[in-house]
């Protein structure tokens, strides 16, 4: 709970009339989170470690922070969808490939993988992001904003 908490606490929304901050939006998010679980590493560990099955209440409560975080994922990506910025697509399957990439990250680090400078896991994850869900029209505009 108290992890959900600190990442909610992370993640900024917009207005949805403000649909040109949407990329330095999503990056801030991204830098916010990334840095929260750089200098967590304990938090990333229980988050991205195979603790699965191990503690059934550990299990629900994991169960339970991977729901509400694909929730504020998916809302925001369904919010994007109404401005005009996200191209189509299941917002459902879109937050879960999403979320993915990020624990991926991290997992990876968990494993001896040597872990990159925040700032390049971010605009990693950013450019990988916006090439991924920005209308194909939009992608021009962004290459000037990246």
């Amino acid at each position: 709970t108290e992890l959900f908490d600190r990442v909610r606490g992370e993640v900024k929304t917009l207005p949805r009339d403000a649909i040109q901050e949407i990329p330095s939006q999503l990056k801030g998010n991204l830098e916010r989170v990334t840095n929260l679980l750089l200098k967590n590493p304990l938090l990333a560990k229980i988050l991205f470690n195979e603790s699965v099955g191990l503690d059934p209440d550990l299990d629900r409560r994991l169960k339970g922070f991977y729901g509400q975080l694909l929730d504020l994922i998916q809302r925001g990506l369904k919010q994007g969808q109404e401005m005009g910025f996200v191209r189509g697509g299941d917002t459902q399957i879109l937050s879960v490939a999403l979320l993915g990439a990020m624990k991926e990250v991290f997992y990876q680090s968990l494993l001896g993988w040597k872990t990159p400078p925040s700032k390049e896991i971010v605009e990693t994850i950013y450019r990988l992001a916006i090439a991924a869900l920005a209308r194909p029209e939009l992608l021009l505009q962004n290459e000037r904003a990246l």
